[in-house]
């Protein structure tokens, strides 16, 4: 059993300001670091191209793009390596079992990161300019579970299994006041190194 936590990240500004602050809090982070580890085991099998992906996510998603270029700016990375780790982009990997589960007056979702990808976050944004974004082998449990009560405007998250979720509500948020939380802790029966807290082997 390992205790594992998200720290709880709430941000009101600008899309570009946002991508800014999370490059920000993540430039000299041990996630960082152990993204980078996997690309010496892990081969991209695909090329990026800058122009035709700006054209895509402007079209589609500009205040995304927008985000990235906060990223790029903060970090201070050519763009195409933002896209490669933030922009959506995989390498083959076996399939995970997230799932979400939908009633007329909830929504749950749940992530079953592998630990070794799993950035450990629970992020709140609210944007000015417009637009709300965004088997042990190969991991088949669950990291975390959130919960969305749309009638109520209230949000639940929980790490790991068969614990208490931290409820907080999301209309009070949305009006300007922050949450208490800093992080939310858990328990997750395991011995795979998370990205976010420890340093990652990918070679095992």
């Amino acid at each position: 059993m390992k205790k594992v936590y998200a720290d709880v990240i709430q941000f009101r500004n600008t899309h570009y300001d946002f991508g800014y602050m999370q490059g920000e809090l993540i430039k000299d982070s041990i996630l960082l670091k152990n993204r980078e580890r996997q690309w010496l085991v892990r081969k991209p099998l695909f090329r990026i191209d800058k122009e035709e992906t700006e054209q895509v996510f402007k079209k589609l998603a500009p205040n995304i793009w927008e985000e990235f270029i906060g990223l790029q700016d903060a970090l201070k990375w050519p763009i195409e390596r933002v896209l490669q780790e933030f922009g959506g982009y995989r390498v083959n990997i076996n399939p995970s079992g997230c799932s979400i589960y939908v009633g007329d007056d909830y929504m749950i979702r749940n992530y079953d990161y592998h630990p070794k990808t799993y950035d450990g976050r629970f992020v709140l944004f609210q944007p000015t300019d417009g637009g709300f974004s965004k088997l042990y082998g190969s991991w088949a449990g669950t990291i975390h579970t959130t919960a969305y009560f749309p009638k109520d405007l209230e949000a639940w998250i929980v790490l790991g299994g068969d614990q208490e979720p931290a409820k907080f509500s999301f209309s009070s948020w949305l009006k300007g006041e922050d949450l208490s939380l800093k992080t939310i802790e858990g328990d997750i029966d395991t011995d795979i190194p998370f990205a976010h807290m420890e340093r990652a082997d990918w070679f095992k």
